[in-house]
């Protein structure tokens, strides 16, 4: 199987047949599902959806600036076709630059540059995190997965990559969590955002006693804030409890004195309408 359409490279790109003989038209159409687009593809708007959307196979995006770092992306584009390309995923990559406010929606921004960007189940979800998920970690994990490991080299070659990186690293770390657009995964990245500037701020405080006595001083002032907020939430929950009871004893008050009392003749008549002496 070969392909040069939109080839990051421009070269044809051979895929390696598996070593297995393929016995049945299934596992025929699953080899070549799995290496729709071999090698490392530069992803555009002809090609993106395809790329993405292609039998539930994951892709990992290569985000980078094409426009002036040529010599770092070609030494990066290397290391991907070397570890991670033909190993179960579609690989490609992105023009962190002309595709800069599109990314924006992903949490990927230009001064940041290189990330990855992780999607599965054809777009419905996907991963990304500056940290933890940078490109010098995938790396890592793939090249682990592919030349150090056992137990993943042992598995069929586009099987290794997706149980380390997705099922072990990825499943195994509550820090990074699949997005999607919903609410649930907005508020993940609010809280991620916070958790990470506050950690920064943190290292940041170590650094000398001004910063210390800065980070010292919003701590105890985001504390007191809390409080102040959880006081004002119980007087406001008290004053509703109180109105709501107070407002059944009124009510209570009110029936019984309209409920009437005996007149002279001792027939009970509306307390409005009570003989007076």
């Amino acid at each position: 199987m070969t392909a040069e359409h939109h080839h990051i490279s421009r070269q044809v790109e051979v895929v390696p047949f598996p070593a297995s003989s393929l016995e049945s038209y299934e596992e025929i159409e699953k080899h070549f599902t799995n290496n729709k687009f071999p090698g490392v593809w530069q992803i555009s708007d002809t090609n993106f959806y395809e790329f993405t959307h292609s039998a539930g196979v994951p892709t990992i995006s290569i985000v980078l600036d094409l426009s002036t770092q040529r010599k770092e992306n070609d030494a990066i584009l290397e290391q991907v076709k070397s570890v991670v390309a033909n190993r179960g995923f579609h690989v490609g990559v992105i023009d962190g630059v002309a595709w800069s406010e599109s990314l924006k929606d992903f949490s990927i921004f230009k001064h940041e540059l290189p990330r990855v960007l992780i999607t599965v189940d054809d777009f419905t979800q996907w991963y990304e995190d500056k940290d933890l998920l940078s490109l010098e970690a995938v790396l890592s994990v793939a090249k682990d997965s592919k030349t150090v490991v056992k137990e993943y080299k042992d598995l069929p070659a586009h099987e290794g990559l997706k149980r380390a990186l997705l099922e072990d690293y990825i499943g195994g770390s509550f820090l990074i969590y699949g997005q999607s657009r919903n609410q649930y995964s907005k508020a993940m990245w609010y809280v991620r955002e916070f958790s990470r500037f506050s950690y920064e701020w943190f290292l940041y405080a170590q650094t000398g006693p001004v910063p210390m006595g800065a980070f010292t001083l919003v701590v105890v002032g985001l504390v007191a804030f809390f409080l102040f907020a959880i006081y004002v939430s119980y007087l406001i929950v008290r004053a509703v409890v109180t109105s709501f009871f107070e407002s059944d004893e009124e009510g209570a008050e009110t029936g019984s004195s309209n409920a009437g009392s005996p007149d002279d003749n001792g027939k009970a008549v509306p307390g409005a309408m009570k003989k007076t002496q």
